[in-house]
């Protein structure tokens, strides 16, 4: 009972960061939202104050040793996210969903996202890519550009595709 209610204070959390990256809604561009998305959930994901670092602890080691709890938390906080993001992707590339593309650019989304999440592996790896608080924001700028593009492009591949044939 314990671990559970650490673990459902976790994911309140959790819900209040999607709450905060999903908070544009539909008026603003999907490329607004997506630039609002990141802008909002790489800082917190990055975020090495006391109070939420323990947060990416409990994360990693779900994930890297789920106990019998690990579905609850991802369909609590991370599957509302996800499919944000799905619904966000697949409207830029002009596709359904259950598109390939829409869960590989989600991943490749979220993934550099993800890299600036404190972890003692990645701080030994990489000595010298420590982000203060204030590059963050070009860091998210950098991303949701680079992705931006590439779902660009991506769609733009598909197209030239199918006028081939």
């Amino acid at each position: 009972g314990l671990y559970r209610e650490v673990v459902r204070r976790a994911i309140d959390a959790i819900r209040e960061t999607g709450d905060l990256t999903m908070a544009p809604g539909d008026a603003a561009s999907p490329e607004d939202r997506l630039r609002h998305y990141v802008r909002t959930f790489l800082p917190r994901v990055a975020s090495r104050e006391s109070q939420v670092a323990w947060i990416h602890d409990l994360m990693q080691h779900e994930m890297s040793d789920p106990t019998a709890l690990a579905p609850w938390i991802a369909e609590q906080a991370i599957v509302p996210r996800l499919a944000y993001l799905s619904d966000l992707v697949a409207e830029l590339l002009g596709c359904d969903e259950e598109d390939h593309r829409v869960k590989w650019c989600v991943a490749s989304i979220q993934a550099p996202c993800l890299f600036y999440a404190p972890h003692r592996f990645r701080a030994a790896a990489f000595r010298d890519w420590s982000v203060d608080p204030a590059e963050l924001n070009a860091v998210a700028a950098f991303i949701a550009d680079f992705s931006l593009a590439g779902i660009e492009a991506i769609r733009h591949r598909r197209a030239r595709q199918s006028g081939a044939r």
